[in-house]
């Protein structure tokens, strides 16, 4: 392509466009190797769950945006696959879990996930953490029900008070929340032990 645009090849098929008379085309050096090495927006995603030793996956927001046309949102199930292929070809410790808001949804929308167990929520922190509480198992001190809801409701006033100013997912204020959620969980642990 570089060549045949050096030889001129391509000057006749050439529609001017305003000013411009010439087409970038191709660049010089480009190869796949290197753009493959492009950073793109879902690059810092992936670096995440790969090394991360656990993932959930909410596919109940999995639903269509209202701008038209109307398309659905595929990043949930994009992060799953994600995950799963962290799981398979990582560093064998990824565990990934999937959870919706309608009991049999997942399976029919995606039937490679056949086998998968599903857990089923209702929205609320709850019934979130109930599920997490069913998924997660570890060794030494396992928060209680009611530790965790103590520590959801820590972080959501923190969060409450952030989200006034700033985005919770930029790095400073997801930091803020990640510490008090430590912090809350390493107090009210220890005191149940």
């Amino acid at each position: 392509a570089i060549r045949a645009q050096d030889e001129h090849r391509f000057d006749a098929e050439i529609a001017p466009m305003n000013d411009a008379t010439i087409d970038e085309g191709p660049r010089r050096g480009t190869t796949l190797e290197k753009m493959a090495q492009l950073p793109t927006q879902s690059r810092p995603v992936i670096d995440l769950i790969a090394a991360a030793d656990y993932s959930f996956h909410d596919l109940s927001y999995m639903t269509l945006d209202r701008i038209s046309p109307r398309t659905p949102r595929f990043n949930m199930p994009f992060e799953l696959g994600i995950a799963v292929t962290a799981a398979r070809y990582g560093n064998g410790k990824h565990s990934w879990f999937v959870f919706d808001t309608m009991a049999h949804r997942v399976h029919k929308a995606c039937s490679d996930l056949g086998g998968v167990n599903v857990r089923i929520h209702d929205k609320t922190a709850e019934s979130v953490l109930k599920g997490l509480m069913n998924v997660l198992s570890r060794e030494g001190p396992k928060p209680s029900y009611q530790d965790l809801i103590g520590i959801y409701t820590a972080v959501a006033k923190v969060a409450r008070t952030l989200k006034r100013d700033f985005n919770l997912f930029d790095t400073r204020p997801f930091g803020e929340l990640s510490y008090v959620a430590v912090e809350t969980a390493e107090r009210l642990v220890a005191k149940a032990e």
